[in-house]
């Protein structure tokens, strides 16, 4: 049978709804804009999916720009930004030699279309979320309320 005949004789009773939630995997950080901003190349099942993702039940409290995004790639990538301010094309040119591995715990979408993530060091028990709360970069919220909901009619 082809995957077009298969196709043509699906029914609603045949496949559940799509979902990553608490569906974990491995991934890697390919942009940065912020950690409520930045894209992952992700692989399930043996295909390399690529989203927009934000760190889950958390937000920014610095105002330093420069601090948390620095931090940030510092945590998720092998590259080293210290203090140093660099240009969007900079900072690009630089987390495109990344190649560091991070346990990636998928979450919902939120409203905006993003992958709400929890970021792990590869064979590391300790969060990206929970290093960035510690140095008052991020504080926990519930983020429910901006969840999108696949089956809402």
């Amino acid at each position: 049978m082809s995957k077009y005949d298969k196709l043509k004789k699906l029914t609603i009773n045949n496949i559940g709804l799509f979902t990553l939630n608490n569906k974990t995997t491995i991934g890697k950080v390919i942009q940065v804009n912020s950690p409520e901003d930045f894209q992952m190349i992700i692989g399930l099942d043996n295909v390399m999916f690529r989203f927009h993702c934000r760190l889950s039940k958390s937000k920014i409290i610095s105002d330093k720009k420069i601090n948390y995004i620095n931090k940030f790639i510092d945590l998720v990538t092998d590259c080293s930004c210290s203090n140093n301010e660099l240009s969007d094309i900079e900072l690009q040119k630089l987390v495109d030699k990344n190649e560091k591995l991070l346990n990636v715990k998928c979450g919902n979408f939120d409203i905006n279309g993003n992958l709400l993530v929890e970021l792990y060091e590869f064979n590391n028990k300790v969060s990206v979320q929970e290093s960035l709360t510690d140095l008052k970069i991020l504080e926990k919220i519930d983020d429910n309320e901006g969840i999108f909901k696949f089956n809402s009619t």
